[in-house]
């Protein structure tokens, strides 16, 4: 009996320490209790930015989002606010921590002194951060690793990224190579090394509606009876007026300037004036500009010099067809598996109506009315119509106008450019013959246009 009450002591006192275990604090973390947050802080009141790297690289931007930021350390200069928007706005509404990971060992997470990234967001006349933080490595799914300052706490949270943070101390100045109004120029001149010069204008033509000014139609200086692609050469000014640079390269970067491969000068309504020098060298696909001599280079996209050096002829008039899609009655195929009838229905839809019972897909027929209507060819090309196979066109697609008025498009032979396939097509109207995509599996180019018949190529 004394042996079963000692036993029965045992076991009890056994519970009890058992329970009183259960009840005790645990000290691990627990991943998803009481996570903090970084601090909310609008992107307009943001005046000055604190960028500190491994404790040694630190970057100060002060400024305003409105009127744009400049660097003051290391270096003086314009920031690149366009870059710094993002940051600021992914930050502004705050960010609330995802896990809690670990406590130490901070240098497992890229959070430590010598990899973190400080990141501090001022207010104007304030010497306290609003929003301090350190940006360790990149997690899976968009989030870093993350911990307050003077914490030694390491979190999960979805702040951009370190990429977001992780510049060189040049990639925080102003990348943009020009930011001029578009609907301000007037003039687009090309002066090239290898082929004539160029000079685009467009003339004043009263004031639009909304008190902005209205111009004519772009021409060729050189020759006013030129039909100049008017949706070219506004790209052409879209693409020079407003250029962003990858990357902002020391002013004594080579990259054949002695002379040029090109320079693009703009005017404005104003009269004010700007040229853009291309270098000779390419890299990787990237081109090289600069705006002053003596300034920085910048490296910007292949496709902005290219442009620059394209021949007059890539600038002749490319829009092949131009109406309103309202205005047609019918569309009709013909090619070498017979002849097809698009017709609008009393209920607003394209239904095949030759041959009699053949089925397409009328949301496809609307895409092809629609895009047979604003038809633009790729260039223009020089051939013949013997070597365009377009003598005895090998299909032709025409539009009937409500008018009575028919636009046809004539289709000759196919050939490879650029790894491309393309036909050689041109209006019934014009000796022109131009270059078209075929386009096949994609939504543009001549199988597109085809699938409306219910051809599929």
């Amino acid at each position: 009996m004394k042996a079963l009450t000692q036993k029965t002591l045992i076991l009890l006192a056994v519970a009890v320490l058992m329970g009183v275990g259960a009840l005790w604090p645990d000290n691990r973390l627990d991943p998803t209790r009481d996570l903090p947050s970084i601090a909310a802080f609008p992107a307009e009141q943001v005046h000055r930015i604190e960028i500190t790297k491994g404790q040694l690289q630190k970057v100060v931007i002060e400024g305003q989002l409105d009127e744009g930021f400049r660097v003051l350390q290391p270096y003086a200069g314009p920031a690149d606010t366009l870059g710094i928007r993002p940051m600021l706005r992914a930050l502004e509404d705050g960010v609330g921590m995802d896990l809690r990971l670990d406590e130490g060992s901070l240098d497992n997470y890229g959070v430590d002194d010598q990899n973190g990234i400080l990141v501090e967001l001022f207010a104007a006349d304030e010497e306290t951060p609003r929003v301090s933080f350190v940006v360790g490595n990149n997690v899976q799914g968009g989030s870093s690793f993350v911990r307050l300052k003077d914490s030694e706490v390491v979190y999960r949270a979805k702040v951009g990224g370190r990429q977001r943070y992780d510049r060189e101390v040049s990639d925080w100045r102003d990348r943009m190579v020009l930011s001029w109004d578009i609907e301000a120029l007037t003039d687009i001149e090309l002066a090239r090394i290898d082929a004539e010069p160029l000079h685009f204008q467009r003339v004043p033509a009263g004031v639009a509606p909304d008190g902005a000014v209205a111009f004519g139609p772009w021409e060729l200086l050189q020759d006013r009876s030129y039909d100049v692609d008017q949706d070219g050469v506004t790209a052409l000014a879209r693409s020079m007026a407003v250029l962003r640079a990858g990357a902002v390269l020391s002013s004594d970067f080579d990259a054949g300037w002695d002379p040029p491969a090109s320079q693009v000068t703009l005017r404005t309504v104003d009269g004010s004036s700007v040229t853009l020098s291309f270098g000779q060298d390419e890299l990787e696909g990237a081109a090289f500009v600069r705006l002053d001599p003596t300034g920085s280079v910048y490296r910007v996209a292949g496709s902005a010099r290219a442009n620059s050096l394209l021949p007059r002829q890539a600038w002749l008039n490319r829009q092949l067809f131009q109406i309103n899609s309202s205005s047609v009655a019918s569309a009709t195929l013909v090619d070498r598996e017979g002849r097809r009838v698009l017709s609008l229905s009393d209920d607003g839809l394209w239904v095949l109506t030759e041959p009699r019972n053949v089925d397409t897909d009328s949301k496809q027929a609307m895409f092809t009315v629609n895009s047979l209507c604003d038809l633009r060819a790729d260039f223009v090309i020089e051939a013949s119509l013997e070597d365009a196979g377009l003598v005895k066109p090998s299909q032709t697609m025409t539009l009937k106008l409500s008018s009575g008025e028919v636009l046809e498009l004539q289709v000759g032979s196919s050939f490879m450019e650029g790894g491309r396939l393309m036909h050689f097509v041109k209006t019934a109207d014009s000796p022109l013959i131009y270059a078209l995509r075929d386009g096949a599996g994609t939504n543009s180019g001549l199988a597109h246009l085809r699938r409306g018949w219910g051809r599929a190529d």
